[in-house]
């Protein structure tokens, strides 16, 4: 047995190793991160419990599992898995503990692992796709180019890099070159899901809403269980001014879903969504149900996030004597989560209570929430969504005293798909008198993007962009 062991986990010179004495069980592994790297997350976790249901102490596959699990059982997964590694070799040993760290959320400690590993594994695709998403993460998307076309030359048969390259051209407005990097990863891989959600995405950014509404049901018809996919068909629908469509999609979004998140997110676009058509009551009373559905079936997740969405409902709705009561409630409730999901709604939470106290008039309230927005900012240097929740809060602070110009200049550094940044920058260059701010109004309004829901992201998009557009109609009835 131990011959067999030491056979599958000697690599080709600068891959990583697959110890297992099982060969089908590496073939589980294998598929399963692939499927992984492509989103597949419902395929992904049911390989890897193929993968140890033939080797229960395998390593590595328990590793990514954690990851495809999330939340505290993906933080136990991971942990067991690093402590049965000591004995592996050292390029597997870091990407399991790179995986314990990304659960943890131990950001700094991450980002070294997986360049280390990177550098270590030169000839392995997986290692050099995983430091590209990191460096798109952090925002250097030539530096995730780099990596990621390393990956492409090591194995140009795989999706994942293919599919991340196209997001990162999107990510620097180059959405021809996305749209065309996402129909050669169709030619490559025809019958994969997510390649078809992707192209839907930059489609519908594009503004052409019948071809990308047809990308994402081809993304559905090949896998049912894409719930993003129908999220992506409920935002044409609401870009269309069509919510009964929107919230159909939606609720076949939640059916669909196999995991906690893909319960989750849809419900929450539904209550933005509600907003955004002028419907506070409906929208509360959709967190409401979603709180009691939560309770019942132990989703932690979700009861987590409840009243964090119901503050920042009550605060677009102009009721921010209510709102901080239900950030502080969120933040209680956030010792139920682990890693970086804990420390998005720790994020969140701050930004209300700043603006909460802000709109109340309670500055000295505003500084308490900006100082601990800052001291996550140094906790988390390197992380795009913390810094750029630091720059948010920073310029609202210099919004509130008066300061205009510090505050152009701080929310003109937040990246241009910072919805509330860009909404807060538009205030700002407004009350300056700067013409500046009908470009960023307009810029945000043409972005037509699907919100970041499968991270966990708000949809502030879908309701900031309603709310730009009745404003402009309201000023050109007048």
């Amino acid at each position: 047995m131990l011959a067999i062991v030491l056979l599958l986990a000697a690599p080709l010179t600068g891959e990583i190793s697959v110890s297992t004495p099982s060969p089908q069980a590496a073939a589980f592994f294998r598929q399963g991160r692939e499927r992984l790297f492509d989103l597949d997350v419902p395929g992904a976790e049911k390989m890897f419990r193929e993968a140890l249901a033939l080797d229960a102490g395998f390593p590595l596959a328990k590793a990514w599992l954690s990851r495809a699990v999330g939340g505290s059982e993906g933080v136990a997964l991971a942990e067991q898995a690093f402590a049965a590694a000591k004995s592996l070799p050292e390029a597997e040993r870091l990407e399991i503990e790179s995986l314990l760290c990304e659960r943890r959320g131990e950001e700094q400690r991450t980002r070294l692992l997986k360049r280390q590993l990177a550098d270590l594994a030169p000839h392995d695709w997986a290692a050099q796709y995983l430091q590209a998403v990191q460096s798109q993460w952090d925002g250097k998307s030539q530096a995730a180019q780099l990596y990621l076309n390393r990956a492409i030359a090591i194995d140009p048969k795989q999706p994942g890099p293919y599919n991340y390259l196209a997001y990162t051209y999107a990510t620097q407005g180059m959405l021809d070159d996305a749209v065309a990097t996402e129909r050669k990863l169709i030619a490559l891989a025809p019958g994969e899901s997510n390649p078809w959600d992707s192209l839907g995405d930059f489609l519908l950014r594009q503004n052409k809403l019948d071809e990308a509404d047809e990308a994402f049901a081809k993304a559905v018809e090949l896998q049912a269980e894409n719930w993003m996919a129908l999220i992506g068909r409920a935002y044409v629908r609401f870009f269309r001014d069509d919510l009964s469509g929107g919230q159909e999609m939606l609720t076949g979004a939640r059916n669909a879903a196999t995991g906690a998140m893909g319960r989750l997110m849809p419900t929450v676009v539904q209550a933005w969504a509600q907003l955004a058509a002028d419907d506070g009551k409906a929208a509360l009373h959709t967190i409401d149900e979603l709180e009691k559905a939560s309770h019942g079936k132990k989703e932690e997740l979700a009861h987590v996030w409840a009243p964090l969405e119901r503050g920042e409902l009550l605060l677009e709705m102009g009721r921010a004597a209510d709102a901080p009561a239900q950030f502080r409630t969120a933040l209680d409730r956030s010792a139920l989560l682990a890693g970086d999901d804990a420390k998005r709604l720790r994020r969140y939470a701050f930004v209300g209570l700043q603006r909460a106290a802000i709109e109340r008039g309670d500055l000295d309230a505003a500084a308490k929430a900006l100082a601990e927005l800052r001291k996550l900012g140094e906790e988390g240097k390197e992380n795009v969504q913390v810094h750029t929740a630091v720059l948010l809060a920073n310029g609202r602070d210099h919004l509130a005293h008066g300061r205009l110009a510090e505050a152009i200049k701080e929310l003109s550094r937040c990246p241009k798909n910072a919805w509330a940044c860009q909404t807060a920058l538009a205030e700002a260059q407004q009350r300056a008198g700067s013409a500046q701010a009908q470009d960023t109004v307009a810029r945000l309004i043409a972005a037509n993007v699907r919100d970041a829901v499968h991270r966990g992201e708000d949809p502030a998009y879908l309701y900031l962009r309603a709310q730009f557009l009745r404003r402009g109609k309201l000023a050109a009835s007048q």
